[in-house]
């Protein structure tokens, strides 16, 4: 019984020490998680290179070669998802990236990025929202390829209504966090053009990935696998 609280004990002052570090680029951290298109010569789901596409009746969405694009009506908006896929488990990850250039040179500014799936009911005093997923905002500016770091902690399940932006986040409200179920597999990417008119969006993606991730070491994972065993 001793043996086992000091292996539980040190395991949690591993966790405690790894969860302290809002970001690392360097060990212990491990390489990103490529989730999809194309990266330091990795591919992830190549077959899916035609995503289904959603939008309201003032907007238009297309998505074609990891090009999303379409227009944007007045409180409308526009999103393409993956089918349910088998992702790699991110829950060792801190953020997503979404690495990516836009065709024109007006910065569109209502740019979202979500994963998972399952129906979650937040209550706020405006009402009582619905979403499928965890969702954030991001902006691409650049006629160039660059990389928009997402923190998980920015992430929501507090949707309100489409065209709105997800509050409250990570940051302010603990329930609406990513989970570690939901990290094992996020099961759905999609990405949302809304809120913000527009004549014409294009958002060009060369990959999403998951990044700032930890793995546990052999150490960790001994201390695991004893504690359990016990």
């Amino acid at each position: 019984m001793n043996s086992c609280r000091c292996c539980i004990g040190m395991l949690l002052a591993i966790t405690a020490v790894v969860s302290a570090r809002s970001r690392c680029d360097e060990p212990p951290c491990t390489p990103d998680v490529l989730l999809f298109g194309s990266f330091n010569g990795s591919s992830a789901n190549t077959t899916t290179t035609h995503w289904l596409t959603v939008n309201d009746a003032k907007s238009t969405a297309m998505f074609s070669s990891g090009v999303f694009s379409g227009s944007v009506g007045i409180a409308g908006f526009a999103m393409a998802q993956t089918n349910l896929l088998q992702f790699p488990a991110t829950w060792g990850c801190r953020g997503l990236i979404i690495n990516a250039k836009t065709s024109s040179v007006n910065v569109y500014a209502g740019y979202r990025l979500s994963f998972g799936t399952g129906d979650y009911e937040y209550h706020l005093p405006a009402g009582t929202y619905s979403s499928p997923g965890y969702k954030t905002n991001f902006t691409v500016g650049g006629l160039a390829f660059e990389d928009s770091y997402l923190d998980l902690l920015d992430f929501s399940r507090g949707w309100p209504a489409p065209g709105q932006p997800p509050w409250p986040d990570c940051h302010h409200d603990t329930s609406v966090c990513p989970t570690f179920m939901a990290m094992q597999n996020i099961q759905r990417l999609q990405v949302w053009a809304e809120g913000v008119p527009a004549t014409k969006f294009e958002l060009e993606i060369q990959s999403i990935r998951a990044s700032s991730c930890y793995q546990p070491s052999e150490l960790a994972e001994g201390l695991v696998a004893e504690a359990g065993g016990v």
